[in-house]
């Protein structure tokens, strides 16, 4: 369950449970929807007590450390703060979240090495990896769009330079790759990463830059956070830092008001 359901899912919550403490009501939802959390702490500004009863909160703060959103899989830092919060009370009552106002929130989340290598030994994270993979390596190197993943790694190199490696296995022919990529990322209009004089080794040697150019620039447009405008959604990337040890990555979200997309958020 990715952080904005979890958030939706709160607030649903939040404005339907009379009288209770806005900030324990937020705090039980997303202990109730991750695996576990070591350490959580939410903040609700209400200028007036009555404020919940019209669907309005001035700020909305969460901090997280060492999230688990599935067993396994650890966030080392989630911080999330909002902008006023107005809420349709009305198509709330129908089970339906309506913004009165668009929401719009700052989200800050740190990855550290270990982390990542805890991920990758689980088996819902290789899944969700292997089509990513094999279409990144798969397409570069030809012929292997069939193939299996295994042996993945992501290590932090620092200066915003990371390293992606895996074992490519063509299942109809035996045939084995192992790939090694090593870039940069950038922020490319603050929508998609940017692989900044990327090298990729196959089996051992360098393969040619220039065959892989048209390839990865494909890739890094096909995952861009303009897909997620059609459902009203704008998020934009903000600050990423990759140091030896961890991954830190800032990005804006903005969920349009009903009367400007038509948007309902179930």
């Amino acid at each position: 369950m990715n952080a904005l359901t979890v958030l939706l899912t709160s607030l649903m919550g939040l404005f339907s449970v009379v009288g209770a403490v806005p900030d324990t009501v937020i705090e039980t939802s997303i202990r109730d929807q991750v695996d576990q959390v070591e350490i959580l702490a939410v903040r609700t500004d209400l200028s007036t007590e009555h404020q919940l009863l019209r669907g309005k909160v001035d700020r909305l703060r969460v901090a997280a450390r060492g999230l688990y959103p599935i067993a396994d899989v650890r966030i080392d830092t989630l911080d999330l703060e909002t902008d006023v919060i107005d809420v349709d009370m009305g198509e709330l009552r129908q089970g339906d979240l309506v913004w009165e106002e668009p929401l719009q929130a700052a989200v800050h989340v740190v990855l550290t090495q270990e982390d990542i290598d805890r991920a990758l030994r689980s088996p819902t994270v290789i899944d969700q990896l292997e089509d990513m993979a094999v279409g990144l390596f798969g397409g570069i190197v030809g012929g292997m769009s069939q193939a299996s993943l295994t042996d993945v790694k992501i290590q932090f190199l620092g200066d915003e330079r990371i390293q992606l490696g895996a074992t490519l296995a063509q299942p109809q022919t035996g045939e084995e790759l192992v790939v090694e990529l090593t870039t940069q990322l950038n922020i490319l209009q603050g929508t998609q990463l940017q692989f900044i004089e990327p090298e990729l080794m196959v089996n051992g040697d360098l393969f040619e830059p220039g065959l892989m150019s048209q390839v990865i620039n494909g890739f890094s447009q096909a995952y861009t956070l303009n897909v997620l405008e059609q459902e009203g959604i704008t998020a934009r990337l903000l600050d990423l830092d990759i140091t030896e040890d961890s991954m830190s990555l800032v990005s804006f979200v903005r969920l349009e008001s009903s009367d400007d997309e038509e948007q309902s958020y179930p």
